[in-house]
């Protein structure tokens, strides 16, 4: 099976767990991670800047800003545009901070101490395809009139477009 290509930035201060991530990561079955990281929230908003992923795992405390600041900033940068998908990492009993995570524009959250591989690659290509979809639901529809005499041809072109518009 042909694995999904996707850009991952995993903002996280500590190593042991960046790299915990990243082996749990390299073993999902549906994706194939292209995977970049940075320990501080501002460092995280310039490659987004530069070249913005298609996820961030964004750990919640950060040495500069913590996760709702992040995505407070990536929302000014990006107004009406569809943003990366965003799974936040959130300590044990920070359920107020998973809410206000969803409520800022992340997809989805993990409890730190509850990571294990199974989780993480159900999460990530949960929040890809939510944000698939939420792209998608941006684009604008537009009336195509294809003249031709042939019925035959119509339906060709009919085909083809619809078919060209679900991929």
């Amino acid at each position: 099976m042909i694995r999904k290509q996707a850009s991952l930035l995993i903002v996280e201060d500590n190593v042991l767990d960046r790299e915990c991530y990243e082996r749990f990561l390299a073993r999902n079955a549906e994706y194939d991670f292209d995977i970049d990281h940075c320990e501080m929230g501002d460092d995280a908003l310039a490659i987004c800047r530069r070249n913005p992923p298609d996820c961030i795992l964004l750990d919640y405390h950060l040495p500069d800003i913590d996760g709702i600041e992040f995505l407070l900033a990536i929302q000014n940068e990006r107004p009406g545009g569809v943003m990366p998908a965003v799974v936040m990492i959130t300590s044990q009993g920070a359920s107020s901070v998973a809410v206000d995570a969803i409520r800022h524009g992340a997809s989805d959250y993990l409890v730190k101490e509850d990571i294990d591989e199974a989780g993480l690659n159900r999460v990530i290509p949960n929040a890809l395809k939510a944000r698939h979809g939420a792209a998608h639901s941006c684009i604008k529809k537009h009336t195509i009139l294809v003249v031709d005499d042939s019925a035959h041809d119509r339906e060709l072109y009919k085909r083809l477009l619809q078919e060209t518009s679900h991929s």
